[in-house]
């Protein structure tokens, strides 16, 4: 685990104001939806959030997941800026595959999203043209998918993984009915997509992108978290039952408190395991799959938890505590879920 330091107290710092400045979480998830949510996108942009994770350059300070990945939960926080984690993710491969275009900010300039078929994407078929490059198939989940002007794209070969940028220009997008309506998803069809290769991935550059993927997630869940969290609690304070404060009695004080271990144990090994893949550890691996898993899992009962605090309004759509709800479910299901995660984490 590891302190803060002021990089990411500054991005903590911005993103909370985003965060607060914010409309109501069901005015955001019907933006979302739409793919126009341009003062969030437009703001993050001149806050230069992505730009932290670039390597080092002369004035600038960078290079490293923990920056991007402070945004990442702090936007998770408020349900903000749905394209955040696609273009991290979409960034952090890109830097995998040692592509110099991205300092010249070729995925900087706008949206971007990323697909893997078979971690994450319900690729039905993708081929790429030995001959071109060209890309053609049907990418059946991708997040951001309705906005994003750019595919960052892993696609397996015999040495491991060749990755490809892909312009969206004449791609094919339907929108998914999703049950997390502030990360909108689409079905995207490539007909013979142009690509530009970036580079190619070893198993072990493989293994490593995939843990950044895995912390990525959970600094999702764990910024839900918080937020679920903070939002039973102030309820319990200000709402009265039999002349005192629910929040006096057992029942609900031993529930929040319950949610404050979730909260702080899965900050813990979140931030283990953003460290260990920052570092290049060993130990990466195994600790982002416990990361993933434990976020995963932990977010879904602080937010069924959140719910039940509120009592009869946590299940009305008025109440904001049915969009963290749908959050978590929904993030449960990413790169495998948390049953196949913790399987994996067995054999490493």
């Amino acid at each position: 685990m590891y302190a803060d330091d002021d990089v990411e107290r500054q991005i903590r710092a911005e993103l909370s104001r985003v965060v607060d400045s914010a409309r109501s979480r069901r005015s955001l998830s019907e933006h979302a939806e739409r793919g126009d949510d341009d003062v969030t996108r437009r703001h993050l942009s001149e806050l230069g959030i992505l730009e932290a994770m670039l390597p080092d350059e002369p004035g600038r300070t960078g290079g490293r997941l923990r920056h991007v990945l402070a945004a990442v939960e702090e936007a998770a926080v408020g349900l903000v800026a749905p394209d955040l984690l696609p273009s991290a993710l979409a960034l952090w491969t890109g830097l995998a595959a040692s592509w110099p275009g991205i300092t010249q900010g070729e995925i900087l300039s706008g949206p971007t999203t990323v697909a893997w078929p078979g971690v994450l994407a319900g690729a039905e078929s993708v081929r790429r043209a030995a001959e071109d490059g060209s890309v053609t198939g049907r990418l059946g989940y991708v997040p951001g998918g309705l906005s994003a002007q750019h595919m960052v794209l892993v696609l397996p070969d015999p040495s491991g993984a060749v990755v490809s940028l892909v312009a969206l220009d004449k791609a094919r997008r339907e929108p998914l009915q999703v049950l997390d309506r502030s990360r909108p998803a689409a079905v995207v069809e490539l007909p013979s997509a142009t690509t530009r290769e970036l580079g190619r991935l070893s198993p072990a550059d493989l293994t490593r992108l995939r843990s950044g993927w895995l912390a990525a997630i959970a600094a999702d869940c764990l910024g839900g978290m918080r937020a679920a969290h903070d939002a039973a609690v102030g309820y319990a304070r200000q709402r009265t039952a039999f002349g005192r404060s629910i929040g006096s009695f057992q029942a609900v004080r031993h529930r929040c408190a319950d949610m404050f271990v979730d909260v702080e144990t899965t900050r813990a090994v979140v931030r283990g395991a953003i460290a260990a893949v920052d570092e290049g550890g060993e130990d990466a691996p195994a600790l982002s799959l416990a990361a993933a898993s434990h976020a995963m899992d932990a977010f879904c009962r602080v937010a069924e938890s959140s719910i039940l605090v509120h009592g009869a309004l946590g299940f009305t759509y008025e109440c904001d505590a049915h969009f963290y709800a749908r959050r978590a479910y929904s993030n449960a299901a990413w790169l495998g879920g948390v049953n196949a995660l913790r399987a994996e984490l067995a054999t490493v």
